[in-house]
């Protein structure tokens, strides 16, 4: 019987494979998909110490991401993604990490820290936790201000935008919006809880924005 997939949590180098499915993505989604990106000016020179923040409508978001900005994330997932192994190994080795959803995953919030600090990567999150069962962003978990308060990261507030359910050669656009600094969040080292909320919705609003500009 199969042993259950151990994420390699005390491993802070990043693997290679990340490099290589970024490449395959930037050529993929642009065959399969009416691909376009919007606001590619706005992104930062480097992903370092940097929190992407977009809504998430496919289970193939990281991967139009990684396209669409061409930069180095390290992307939170959910835990169930990384249950078996051949599954699990290629989440791994493109520099996702499991997070128990529901919870307050330290294990998962030291890593992504760590992962921040680190220097070479960013980290990408989904504020709203899962997918939208619309199609629609809909409300934050403050998961994604207190990353940012804890690192005191900038926010590069993304939206995946498309029309219905996502089809091969169906439109599908990328808008990057301006890097939030840290100082315009309205956290403090130790903020109330309204504050970190009110930050939350000030990164999904810049995400939401640029959402509906997706869709005029």
């Amino acid at each position: 019987m199969n042993k259950p997939f151990a994420y390699p949590w005390d491993r802070e180098k990043p693997y290679k494979l990340y490099h290589a499915v970024m490449l395959f993505c930037r050529l993929a989604a642009p065959l399969l998909y009416r691909f376009r990106v919007v606001g590619r000016e706005n992104l930062p020179e480097s992903a370092s110490g940097v929190i992407l923040a977009c809504n998430h409508l496919n289970a193939a978001d990281p991967a139009f991401l990684m396209a669409a900005t061409r930069l180095r994330w390290r992307f939170m997932a959910k835990a169930e993604l990384f249950e078996k192994k051949p599954a699990a190994l290629l989440y791994t080795h493109t520099n996702a990490f499991p997070v128990n959803r529901g919870t307050v995953d330290v294990r998962a919030l030291k890593f992504a820290l760590a992962a921040l600090r680190e220097g070479s990567y960013g980290l990408g999150i989904f504020p709203e936790g899962t997918r939208s069962p619309d199609g629609q962003p809909h409300e934050p978990k403050a998961g994604v201000a207190m990353f940012a308060r804890r690192a005191r990261a900038d926010i590069l507030p993304c939206a995946v935008c498309c029309e219905g359910k996502l089809r091969l050669g169906g439109r599908l656009t990328v808008r990057i919006g301006e890097v939030i600094p840290f100082g315009e969040l309205g956290l403090g080292d130790s903020p109330k809880r309204s504050e970190t909320h009110a930050a939350a919705e000030k990164i999904m609003a810049a995400i939401t924005e640029l959402w509906k500009q997706g869709h005029d």
